[in-house]
């Protein structure tokens, strides 16, 4: 859990433990095993977590709040954002655009207690990949005081995400020759030296997204090699804990990395 001011992890690890028979026992040998039992079994969980396989597990309920909580397209548009010194104040309008009135306006700050993100699992599967988790961002609405998360939360992530891809497209388009030739354009005496300007053919929208998704294959192809990596080594350690315990781990973890070759 990283951080964060709970004691959630230490809760659920007390409920795992009682799950698995571990109760007051004369015998000390009878406790040392089912001890080892249950650390054979989180030892499971993190190792499929890292693997990103859930296997029978099920979404807990701040996670399916989360991802309940994504707005639809009509919503995002009523929204207006501005980044202020990290800080992201959002406005809603009765029409889309910022047209109409101002409904309700809310801000976004970082959150004091700081998460683990590459182990955090409540995360909206609708949302970019690289947005952040419920922890990251405290609102000012009465939904967030309540649940600790909120829509607003989710607006954030795909508007900032919007104006990143319309950044790279602005940087494309000056770094294009086109832009060149068009702040400076030839004139009479440059024509008549005989030096005459090959145009090259204006990109479209179409070529500046293929752009971007070769830029995105290759930060995948290096995700791919990390994944197969931190899999050689939760091999290892299961082997070394227990190879029979981890054998239908170790199958599911062969299939990932087949894959993601």
């Amino acid at each position: 859990m990283g951080q964060i001011a709970t004691n959630l992890g230490i809760e659920r690890y007390h409920r795992t433990i009682k799950d698995n028979g571990v109760r007051r026992s004369d015998r000390i040998d009878q406790l040392c095993d089912r001890l080892q039992k249950v650390e054979r079994l989180f030892q499971r969980k993190e190792a499929m977590i890292r693997a990103k396989i859930r296997g029978d597990f099920q979404l807990s309920a701040a996670q399916s709040l989360f991802r309940r909580q994504h707005p639809n397209d009509f919503e995002l548009s009523l929204y207006i954002l501005k980044v202020v010194e990290g800080q992201y104040h959002l406005k809603k309008y009765e029409r889309p655009a910022g047209v109409g009135a101002i409904v309700a306006q809310y801000e976004l700050k970082p959150s004091l207690f700081k998460c683990t993100l590459p182990l955090c699992q409540v995360t909206c599967n609708v949302c970019p990949v690289s947005s952040p988790c419920a922890h990251h961002l405290q609102c000012t609405c009465l939904h967030y005081a309540r649940k600790r998360s909120c829509k607003q939360m989710h607006v954030v992530a795909m508007q900032t995400n919007n104006l990143r891809q319309a950044e790279k497209c602005n940087d494309l388009n000056e770094s294009s020759p086109n832009s060149i030739n068009a702040s400076h354009p030839t004139t009479g005496d440059e024509e008549s030296d005989g030096k005459t300007e090959v145009e090259e053919p204006v990109r479209t929208r179409e070529d500046l997204q293929a752009e971007a998704n070769n830029t995105e294959s290759e930060a995948i192809q290096n995700f791919k090699l990390r994944t197969r990596k931190l899999m050689a080594k939760i091999e290892y350690q299961l082997g070394k804990v227990n190879p029979s315990d981890g054998e239908e781990i170790l199958e599911k973890l062969e299939q990932v990395s087949k894959a993601t070759k």
